[in-house]
Protein backbone atom coordinates (compact mmCIF):
# COMPACT_ATOMS: atom_id res chain seq x y z
CA UNK A 1 0.00 0.00 0.00
CA UNK A 2 0.81 3.45 -0.60
CA UNK A 3 1.68 6.63 1.38
CA UNK A 4 -1.88 8.52 -0.06
CA UNK A 5 -3.60 4.91 1.04
CA UNK A 6 -2.40 5.13 4.32
CA UNK A 7 -3.05 8.86 4.92
CA UNK A 8 -6.52 8.61 4.04
CA UNK A 9 -7.33 5.16 5.92
CA UNK A 10 -5.71 7.74 9.21
CA UNK A 11 -8.17 10.39 8.39
CA UNK A 12 -10.87 8.07 8.24
CA UNK A 13 -10.20 6.71 11.66
CA UNK A 14 -9.64 10.41 12.76
CA UNK A 15 -13.40 11.20 11.38
CA UNK A 16 -14.49 8.49 13.12
CA UNK A 17 -13.05 9.49 16.97
CA UNK A 18 -14.43 12.46 16.47
CA UNK A 19 -17.95 11.98 15.59
CA UNK A 20 -20.16 11.31 18.56
CA UNK A 21 -21.47 8.39 20.04
CA UNK A 22 -18.89 6.62 17.93
CA UNK A 23 -17.47 5.25 21.39
CA UNK A 24 -19.14 4.61 23.76
CA UNK A 25 -19.41 6.85 26.96
CA UNK A 26 -17.61 6.09 30.18
CA UNK A 27 -20.65 6.83 32.68
CA UNK A 28 -18.94 8.96 35.65
CA UNK A 29 -19.24 8.10 38.86
CA UNK A 30 -22.44 8.56 41.28
CA UNK A 31 -20.24 11.11 43.56
CA UNK A 32 -18.87 12.77 41.01
CA UNK A 33 -21.65 14.14 39.57
CA UNK A 34 -23.18 15.12 42.88
CA UNK A 35 -20.02 16.89 44.44
CA UNK A 36 -17.93 19.53 42.28
CA UNK A 37 -14.08 19.65 43.37
CA UNK A 38 -12.80 21.71 46.52
CA UNK A 39 -11.00 24.29 43.88
CA UNK A 40 -14.42 24.48 41.46
CA UNK A 41 -15.78 27.94 41.64
CA UNK A 42 -19.41 25.65 41.53
CA UNK A 43 -18.34 25.11 45.24
CA UNK A 44 -17.35 28.90 46.05
CA UNK A 45 -17.57 27.22 50.30
CA UNK A 46 -15.09 25.19 50.18
CA UNK A 47 -12.10 25.32 52.18
CA UNK A 48 -8.30 24.93 51.62
CA UNK A 49 -8.05 21.07 52.01
CA UNK A 50 -11.96 20.48 52.45
CA UNK A 51 -14.73 19.47 50.27
CA UNK A 52 -14.06 16.62 47.77
CA UNK A 53 -10.77 15.96 46.00
CA UNK A 54 -10.53 16.33 42.46
CA UNK A 55 -11.04 13.69 40.40
CA UNK A 56 -8.10 13.37 37.93
CA UNK A 57 -8.67 13.98 34.33
CA UNK A 58 -8.69 10.41 32.73
CA UNK A 59 -6.23 10.35 30.02
CA UNK A 60 -7.10 6.87 28.01
CA UNK A 61 -9.92 8.49 26.31
CA UNK A 62 -9.98 7.14 22.13
CA UNK A 63 -8.38 10.39 21.07
CA UNK A 64 -5.74 10.30 23.21
CA UNK A 65 -5.01 6.62 22.88
CA UNK A 66 -5.17 7.04 18.79
CA UNK A 67 -2.74 10.45 19.43
CA UNK A 68 -0.40 8.18 21.11
CA UNK A 69 -0.30 5.30 18.71
CA UNK A 70 0.77 8.12 15.78
CA UNK A 71 3.46 9.42 18.39
CA UNK A 72 1.84 12.44 19.48
CA UNK A 73 1.22 13.18 23.26
CA UNK A 74 -1.98 12.75 25.00
CA UNK A 75 -4.41 16.03 24.98
CA UNK A 76 -3.60 17.56 28.42
CA UNK A 77 -0.33 16.36 29.13
CA UNK A 78 2.81 18.02 29.08
CA UNK A 79 4.73 15.45 26.89
CA UNK A 80 5.96 16.07 24.04
CA UNK A 81 7.19 19.56 24.65
CA UNK A 82 10.14 19.80 22.85
CA UNK A 83 7.62 18.58 19.50
CA UNK A 84 5.70 20.81 19.90
CA UNK A 85 7.94 23.84 21.19
CA UNK A 86 9.79 22.74 17.71
CA UNK A 87 6.47 22.97 15.80
CA UNK A 88 5.60 26.88 17.39
CA UNK A 89 9.71 27.61 17.12
CA UNK A 90 9.45 26.94 13.32
CA UNK A 91 5.77 28.71 12.60
CA UNK A 92 7.30 31.91 13.99
CA UNK A 93 10.12 31.95 12.08
CA UNK A 94 8.34 31.57 9.03
CA UNK A 95 6.68 34.20 9.85
CA UNK A 96 9.58 36.27 10.41
CA UNK A 97 10.76 35.07 7.21
CA UNK A 98 7.41 36.57 5.71
CA UNK A 99 7.72 39.51 7.36
CA UNK A 100 11.48 40.26 6.68
CA UNK A 101 10.46 39.20 2.68
CA UNK A 102 7.41 41.66 3.06
CA UNK A 103 9.95 44.37 4.43
CA UNK A 104 12.33 44.07 1.66
CA UNK A 105 9.85 44.22 -0.85
CA UNK A 106 8.36 47.51 0.40
CA UNK A 107 12.03 49.11 0.73
CA UNK A 108 12.33 48.39 -2.91
CA UNK A 109 9.32 50.63 -3.38
CA UNK A 110 10.18 52.87 -1.00
CA UNK A 111 13.40 53.61 -3.31
CA UNK A 112 12.11 54.48 -5.99
CA UNK A 113 9.00 56.55 -7.84
CA UNK A 114 8.92 59.83 -7.54
CA UNK A 115 5.40 60.24 -5.33
CA UNK A 116 7.00 60.93 -1.97
CA UNK A 117 3.44 60.07 -0.17
CA UNK A 118 3.93 56.31 -1.85
CA UNK A 119 7.50 56.13 -0.75
CA UNK A 120 6.67 57.16 2.80
CA UNK A 121 3.74 54.32 2.86
CA UNK A 122 6.04 51.98 1.63
CA UNK A 123 8.44 52.51 4.13
CA UNK A 124 5.65 52.24 6.87
CA UNK A 125 4.53 49.52 6.08
CA UNK A 126 8.43 47.96 5.90
CA UNK A 127 8.24 49.29 9.44
CA UNK A 128 5.47 47.71 10.55
CA UNK A 129 6.89 44.53 8.56
CA UNK A 130 10.33 45.00 11.07
CA UNK A 131 7.92 44.74 13.72
CA UNK A 132 5.95 41.80 13.20
CA UNK A 133 9.30 40.13 12.86
CA UNK A 134 10.42 41.52 15.78
CA UNK A 135 7.43 40.01 17.46
CA UNK A 136 7.85 36.71 15.95
CA UNK A 137 11.46 36.32 16.64
CA UNK A 138 10.49 37.57 20.24
CA UNK A 139 8.10 34.74 20.75
CA UNK A 140 10.80 31.83 19.18
CA UNK A 141 12.99 32.82 21.34
CA UNK A 142 11.01 32.39 24.43
CA UNK A 143 9.67 29.49 23.31
CA UNK A 144 13.19 27.89 23.13
CA UNK A 145 14.41 28.51 26.12
CA UNK A 146 15.47 25.28 27.90
CA UNK A 147 15.46 23.24 24.51
CA UNK A 148 17.83 21.32 22.30
CA UNK A 149 20.28 23.04 20.45
CA UNK A 150 18.53 22.47 17.12
CA UNK A 151 15.17 23.94 17.83
CA UNK A 152 17.91 27.58 19.09
CA UNK A 153 19.50 27.03 16.01
CA UNK A 154 15.46 28.05 14.82
CA UNK A 155 14.79 30.55 17.19
CA UNK A 156 18.55 32.19 15.80
CA UNK A 157 17.31 32.02 12.24
CA UNK A 158 14.24 34.14 13.29
CA UNK A 159 16.34 36.75 15.21
CA UNK A 160 18.29 36.81 12.41
CA UNK A 161 15.37 37.36 10.01
CA UNK A 162 14.11 40.19 12.40
CA UNK A 163 17.12 42.63 11.65
CA UNK A 164 17.20 41.81 8.35
CA UNK A 165 13.37 43.14 8.26
CA UNK A 166 14.86 46.05 10.51
CA UNK A 167 17.43 46.84 8.27
CA UNK A 168 15.22 46.99 5.31
CA UNK A 169 12.61 49.15 7.35
CA UNK A 170 15.68 51.47 7.84
CA UNK A 171 16.93 51.32 4.32
CA UNK A 172 13.02 52.34 3.51
CA UNK A 173 12.04 55.23 5.86
CA UNK A 174 15.98 56.69 4.61
CA UNK A 175 15.06 56.16 0.63
CA UNK A 176 11.65 57.32 1.16
CA UNK A 177 13.07 60.83 3.13
CA UNK A 178 15.67 61.58 1.28
CA UNK A 179 13.75 61.15 -2.38
CA UNK A 180 14.76 57.49 -3.76
CA UNK A 181 17.80 57.20 -5.73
Amino acid sequence: MGQSSDNSRMEKLLDQVDRPGSWPALSPSPRSTTQAPANSSLNPGATFGGGAPSQPQNLFTPRNILRALMGAPPQGTKSGSFSSKRGNVEENLQTARDQASRAESACERASSGSDKEARMSAAEEARYAASAAREAADRASGQAENTTGDIADLAAQARGAADQAQAAADRATANAEGGGW
